[in-house]
């Protein structure tokens, strides 16, 4: 059982406020290759930034509280992120939604940049 911090909250009301934010500024790449570096930034950013609040053992949000959970029973932190990415995606593929080639590397990929990042920021008991 997982007590909720600080990182619960800003999780719960930042993530979507932050998104909305970037959404807004309109980035749009015309070149495959820029898009590319997007998917890759991207993916480094949010595991970097997973690793980061949930190493600093200040609470977690739902999704990665179900991936502590995960690790507290024997499952490597990347191999539950990666569970809990499939998933997701393949939960929204069943309900209709459009599942391209980023967003399989983009489930693959995060698991293992917060398995790599994770030891250099874990602060947790």
């Amino acid at each position: 059982k997982q007590k909720p911090g600080i990182a619960t909250f800003v999780d719960i009301f930042w993530i979507g406020t932050v998104a909305d934010l970037v959404i807004g500024l309109g980035l749009e790449a015309e070149s495959t290759t820029i898009k590319w570096v997007f998917v890759i930034v991207g993916i480094i950013c949010i595991g970097s930034g997973t690793a980061i609040y949930v190493g600093a053992d200040m609470g977690s949000g739902p999704r990665d509280g179900v991936m502590v959970g995960l690790e507290s029973r024997g499952i490597k932190i990347g191999l539950a992120r990666n569970i809990i990415e499939v998933t997701a995606l393949s939960l929204g593929w069943l309900l209709g939604g459009t599942v391209g080639l980023s967003s399989v590397v983009i489930a693959l990929s995060i698991g293992p940049v917060v398995q790599i990042v994770i030891p250099y920021f874990d602060l947790r008991p």
